[in-house]
């Protein structure tokens, strides 16, 4: 699916032991992390509103990503 996340489970990635991912609530700050420091490099831009708009879309779907990755308080 182009554009979409929508086969991917909510694993943390295989991130070669640069950064050591305990459980899921370690992914889960990854995640958010990430999609901080994509929000923060879309401000950044300043003349490409389309590669801005693609930098928030990419921060959003790492924060939905955060959400089914967190470990449920059932």
């Amino acid at each position: 699916m182009r554009g979409g996340f929508g086969g991917l489970e909510p694993g943390c990635p295989v991130n070669g032991g640069k950064v050591p991912i305990d459980s899921e609530e370690d992914c889960a700050a990854l995640y958010r992390r990430s999609a901080e420091n994509l929000r923060h490099l879309a401000a950044q831009v300043r003349f490409n509103f389309g590669r801005q708009q693609q930098l928030l879309a990419l921060a959003e779907a790492f924060d939905r990503l955060a959400e089914r990755a967190a470990p449920s308080l059932d």
